[in-house]
């Protein structure tokens, strides 16, 4: 018998295993191993139950992951342009020559001053920041307003 298929050899990767002792490159040995030999002994079929609910586990969750990574990005990115915008607003307001009947808004490069654009862009900000809240039960409004709640003490 070979040393792969040595059954001492390969009670002695599972022991490492469950002692987590077993380096990336045993592990995956391990799991060859155990997917080629047809030795059955109980620690051997334990080792199969164990690594085998690890690896639908580890799929299940790379499935509910991606989803929910692709939906915190967005609310990330969409609570960023809020926080900008509200920011701006605050320093704009607060500085010396303020303007108080002119707003200003930059979607990519271009410079908006028309009100009802700069107010339609951030109502489709919020709205979108609002819309990822709900999945995930936040409460953006009440974080915002502790955010404006704070920049009026500056």
């Amino acid at each position: 018998m070979k040393r792969n298929e040595d059954i001492g050899y390969i009670h002695q990767l599972i022991e490492r295993y469950f002692d987590a002792t077993a380096d990336l490159d045993e592990e995956r040995e391990l799991r060859a191993l155990l997917a080629k030999v047809n030795a059955s002994t109980p620690l051997i079929e334990e080792a199969r139950a164990v690594i085998g609910f690890a690896a639908v586990e580890r799929n299940l969750n790379r499935k509910k992951r991606t989803g929910r990574v692709t939906a915190v990005r967005w609310m990330s990115m969409a609570a960023s342009v809020a926080v900008a915008l509200a920011v701006g607003t605050v320093l704009m307001l607060r500085s010396q020559d303020r303007v108080v009947d002119r707003c200003i808004a930059y979607n990519g490069l271009n410079e908006n001053t028309d009100v009802d654009m700069v107010m339609s862009l951030m109502g489709d900000q919020l709205q979108i920041i609002d819309d990822a809240a709900a999945m995930f039960e936040a409460d953006v409004t009440g974080q915002l307003g502790a955010i404006a709640e704070l920049s009026n003490q500056f």
